[in-house]
């Protein structure tokens, strides 16, 4: 990654110039549609240096999941390491799943 450059802006001598500059943005999704019930995982290795690989999305085939195929972000993470019972560290296998459900919600009376 590399990091950005910046032009101070300059007064008629050409000499940089303190000033302020303030924006906002607003960011604007559709409506996707409503979350559907599910089961998903994603499987991830994290080694002895605690760094994460191998991450592997379990996820419904539908379009709202395209992301999570061609998304490779649980390999990013990092954490401290396992440990065997002599204090060791030693690579372990993580699956974290998530369940979805949708029921029905009781009218008001």
């Amino acid at each position: 990654m590399q990091r950005a450059t910046f032009e101070p802006g300059r007064d008629g001598h050409g000499t940089a110039v303190q000033s302020v500059y303030s924006d906002k943005v607003h960011w604007i999704l559709p409506d996707g549609p409503p979350p559907a019930p599910m089961v998903s995982s994603f499987t991830f290795v994290v080694g002895v240096d605690g760094k994460t690989s191998g991450c592997t999305p379990d996820v419904p085939q539908t379009p709202q999941y395209a992301w999570a195929k061609t998304s490779d972000g649980c390999s990013r993470m990092s954490y401290t390491p396992y440990r065997d019972e002599k204090g060791n560290p030693v690579a372990r296998r993580v699956t974290v799943r998530t369940v979805t459900t949708v029921d029905p919600v009781e009218a008001a009376k």
